[in-house]
């Protein structure tokens, strides 16, 4: 994988039901986001992968708030469940993929907050010091001197079907070939922790 990657996530806990019907429903009303022309999306969550295995998110399970996630705990909670998506891209260079690094640690450790009915119809009422994942990798994104994919939407009206649809135009899929089996996951991680000890 490579700095960049997004994942999208169908999560199974209530609360991610919940935010995939909410999604849903809101294109059947003309002044929410998302658009009606947009297709029905399975996922509550987006991540990203930051490099040396490693995963940014903004996330209310266990560790609440901007975090990262290892590869080894990505991996085991979502992948082998085949209940997300890999993506990547296509205009993101090596100097942008630098860039979003960088500005990767000006997130960490904010509260995590969500609440669809506020982020559509309170926009300025909204604490710009907390996020939650659309909104976490597009700010992340919109960092970087790529066009933005997301023109005149607030980042805190950007949810996972904003990147469900996107990813149908100017991102590819991206499953590599690590992420085949438990077993390439653990020699990876195994790899990284050796190279720290090194």
């Amino acid at each position: 994988m490579e700095i960049g990657d997004v994942v999208l996530i169908r999560g199974s806990s209530s609360i991610s039901m919940k935010i995939i019907h909410a999604q849903n429903i809101a294109r059947y009303f003309p002044k929410i986001e998302p658009p009606r022309n947009y297709s029905k999306t399975h996922y509550s969550h987006v991540t990203m992968y930051m490099g040396d295995g490693l995963f940014i998110e903004a996330t209310n399970g266990l560790h609440k708030g901007v975090i990262v996630s290892t590869y080894n705990q990505f991996i085991h909670s979502q992948l082998h469940k085949e209940r997300c998506k890999i993506f990547r891209y296509n205009k993101l260079d090596e100097k942008n993929r630098v860039l979003l690094h960088q500005k990767i640690f000006h997130y960490l450790g904010r509260e995590y907050y969500i609440n669809l009915l506020e982020n559509i119809f309170n926009i300025s009422d909204l604490d710009s010091t907390k996020s939650f994942c659309s909104e976490l990798i597009v700010n992340l994104y919109r960092q970087t001197s790529l066009e933005d994919f997301f023109p005149n939407i607030p980042s805190k009206t950007v949810y996972p079907i904003h990147f469900h649809n996107l990813f149908k135009t100017s991102w590819y899929l991206n499953i590599p070939h690590l992420l085949s089996s438990s077993l390439s996951c653990y020699l990876y991680l195994w790899s990284i922790l050796f190279q720290m000890k090194g």
